[in-house]
């Protein structure tokens, strides 16, 4: 989820990769290169959708923003699942 790359107490910061936050079992899932890869992606689509409607990166809103990464053709794991709002 978007919200595992909004720190909790830092504003106007995303972090991917190893720093993200998640419980251990989420975490050792994540290490895994393509996650990174796609953890990166979203939080560089992010960051332009913050500037662009001057928001802080955690007001940013999840459906545009996973609209924005499907028409990029990142896989949200659509294939194997609803996501609320987006797919269905």
């Amino acid at each position: 989820p978007y919200r595992c790359l909004v720190p909790q107490k830092v504003d106007n910061l995303l972090v991917a990769g190893r720093c993200l936050s998640a419980d251990f079992p989420g975490q050792s899932a994540t290490r895994l290169i393509m996650c990174c890869n796609a953890m990166g992606e979203a939080a560089g689509h992010a960051t332009v959708l913050s500037l662009k409607h001057d928001l802080p990166p955690r007001k940013v809103d999840r459906v545009e923003l996973q609209h924005r990464l499907l028409e990029a053709g990142c896989n949200l794991g659509q294939a194997e699942r609803t996501i609320p709002g987006v797919t269905g």
